[in-house]
């Protein structure tokens, strides 16, 4: 275990929070033994970021074709293809907040008469703002969500909610800090139950409804994406002999800083399903508990929203309009069944519902084709300033 000299003190890069019996919080500081997302211990993913769009074989082919049986040259020939079509794509989900950084969302809703191209303008405005690092377009009950992470509100204030705040045609701008962020797009990440993170969930019969709900991909290309983000030694996810021959750099220093950055849950690789490729959408549930509700109780809440595998995305918001934000396929879920189960839950005080048609950024990453800028990428952050704070 590395451990880092403070001023005289010994400390636990992994586990200095248990020297607090109460943690330290906030945001604007970097966490000890965290590194800089542009640091070398990330230079195995950043090459594989870089080069498997013509390199397949830079994951760890040998053992996907294990988990798969099929042959290598079919599974390298499947990512290829799916890639190629826009299905998939390779990202990376960092712990924004060891890196300093608060994590926002902020849910939208335009006046009842506003027309359509003022609402399209609003999205092209935030598909080409890389301070905003994850967005969606809805209907229903809202018009937008979206993300951002931010050094200091200020940041957050100005160069991100402003011009959305100054726009008349908003009846409402809901922020919404989020305080655990456990499960994204099928990924348990780090403030998911001890034990979950980086396992990939789906519901036990949403494979098989996936198949039926699209035609671009097949069977074969689903037991491939489940294997890609299957949870497993990151030795056994890249292949870093590969990256070794691409870069000119040693594999086993390529492989030891990206097992550091994982196991300490800095970042996470995940392979993306472009599901609105696929001509999917989403359900997304904004939920407001009863104001008494302790704080440990509504933790236990979404702990259990987040046990059902269904809910793909799962938020938990603090000092904020809504408590949890869950997200779900509205094809493959069972939308209903989870409904029904959010409704019941006793605590629960407000479900606000929309559907998800469009999404522009997956972890700071361009999803439109229409673009010309699919996967191009801006890190969390980016696109910031401290002009006016």
């Amino acid at each position: 275990m590395v451990r880092t000299q403070v001023e005289g003190v010994s400390v636990d890069p992994v586990n200095w929070r248990n020297q607090y019996r109460l943690p330290p919080r906030g945001i604007g500081y970097l966490e000890p033994g965290m590194k800089d997302p542009g640091s070398e211990e990330t230079l195995g993913y950043r090459i594989a970021k870089a080069a498997y769009q013509q390199r397949p074989d830079v994951f760890h082919l040998r053992w996907i074709s294990g988990e798969t049986g099929l042959a290598m040259a079919q599974v390298e020939e499947r990512v290829r293809r799916m890639y190629d079509e826009h299905l998939i794509m390779l990202a990376a989900a960092p712990a924004v907040q060891v890196y300093g950084q608060g994590l926002y969302y902020w849910f939208s809703k335009f006046k009842i008469d506003t027309l359509l191209g003022a609402k399209d303008h609003a999205a092209l405005a935030c598909e080409n703002n890389d301070a905003i690092w994850n967005g969606y377009e809805t209907s229903k009950a809202f018009d937008s969500v979206r993300a951002a992470s931010a050094f200091t509100l200020d940041q957050l204030l100005w160069d991100v909610l402003l011009p959305e705040l100054r726009n008349p045609l908003y009846e409402w701008i809901r922020v919404c800090p989020v305080a655990r962020s456990l499960r994204s797009e099928h990924m348990n990440l780090w403030d998911a139950v001890d034990g979950r993170c980086g396992e990939y969930a789906w519901g036990a019969n949403e494979p098989d409804a996936l198949v039926n709900s699209q035609s671009a991909m097949d069977a074969t290309d689903i037991r491939i994406l489940m294997a890609l983000n299957r949870k497993r030694p990151i030795a056994e996810y890249f292949d870093f002999s590969v990256l070794a021959e691409l870069s000119g750099l040693e594999a086993g220093l390529l492989r030891a800083g990206m097992e550091r950055v994982v196991e300490t849950r800095q970042l996470l690789p995940v392979v993306y399903l472009n599901w609105q490729k696929l001509g999917l959408t989403q359900t997304v549930f904004a939920i407001r508990l009863r104001r008494d509700v302790a704080l440990d109780r509504k933790s236990g809440i979404v702990d259990d929203f987040a046990a059902i595998p269904e809910f793909h995305t799962v938020w938990q918001f603090s000092d904020a309009h809504y408590d949890i934000g869950l997200m779900a396929c509205t094809q493959t879920a069972g939308i209903r069944s989870l409904r029904r189960h959010i409704e019941e839950t006793a605590e629960v005080d407000l479900v606000e519902e929309a559907e998800a048609y469009r999404q522009h950024r997956c972890w700071g990453c361009r999803l439109g084709d229409s673009s010309g800028m699919w996967e191009q990428c801006a890190a969390p952050g980016s696109g910031l300033s401290e002009t006016h704070a």
